[in-house]
């Protein structure tokens, strides 16, 4: 996935979703694990501090919850507008 910030700032990362806790799996919480930072196309992620790169994820995580919120609104207000034509 990747989450564009600032100008031309890219965040590519991978999305762990959080998973619940069994028996026999102790579970674990959602990470955003950050695998590259560019800007302008360039490779950055050498030089951002742990305390930046952790912000960064926090950023990355928030997308995908819009993400997340923006898709299910679209999909009640289809099935809203599919329920009143039909």
């Amino acid at each position: 996935m990747k989450y564009e910030f600032g100008e031309n700032q890219i965040a590519y990362f991978d999305y762990q979703p959080p998973e619940r806790m069994t028996r026999d799996y102790p579970g674990c919480d959602e990470q955003a694990d950050i695998y590259s930072v560019t800007s302008y196309g360039i490779e950055v992620m050498h030089g951002i501090g742990e305390e930046d790169l952790r912000d960064l994820e926090l950023r990355c995580l928030e997308q995908v919850h819009g993400t997340y919120e923006t898709k299910a609104a679209a999909r009640e207000d289809y099935e809203f507008e599919q329920r009143r034509a039909g």
